[in-house]
């Protein structure tokens, strides 16, 4: 019986295709169970580097991702402290302005208040400037703060020399 085949000329043989990695490998090329371990012990060092710098680069992130979060939380904390440093200034010069006294003075009754009350100086600053809006202070007062400021405006300046 004869086999028919049939080729194409110019083509090779299917067995020339062959992928080198399907070819049979011996000691002269290679080939061999020593060989052959080795790859496999290089192939997984490759691997566990490969993790252990995914490992590392994931810890990275997480790290600066803590860092970003305290750097938040620090920049609110200082936000708070500015507006309530604002507003015990502002009590402070009420309480200057009302009883002509000392800018320590006046911080002091306010420690006192709060000490007190044990309530957080900047509460009791927040809270007595409300309360101050809700007092009359009469139209007498207005009136000559408001001639004491023009009077002040009038002379450019030469309050302030």
């Amino acid at each position: 019986m004869t086999e028919l085949t049939h080729t194409v000329p110019g083509a090779e043989p299917p067995s020339a295709h062959r992928h080198h990695a399907t070819r049979p490998r011996s000691a002269e090329n290679g080939g061999g169970a020593a060989a052959g371990d080795e790859r496999v012990r290089d192939a997984e060092d490759r691997a566990n580097q490969a993790e252990a710098r995914a490992s590392s680069a994931e810890g990275r992130a997480e790290q600066a991702e803590e860092r970003a979060e305290a750097g938040e939380r620090r920049i609110e904390a200082l936000l708070r402290a500015l507006d309530s440093r604002a507003q015990i200034d502002q009590a402070k010069g009420v309480i200057m302005g009302a009883f002509d006294i000392s800018a320590e003075a006046a911080f002091d009754a306010l420690v006192w208040v709060s000490q007190q009350a044990n309530v957080k100086l900047a509460v009791v600053a927040d809270r007595f400037l409300i309360e101050l809006r809700d007092i009359d202070t009469g139209q007498p007062h207005r009136d000559e703060l408001t001639r004491l400021l023009a009077s002040m405006g009038r002379h450019h300046g030469e309050h302030f020399r």
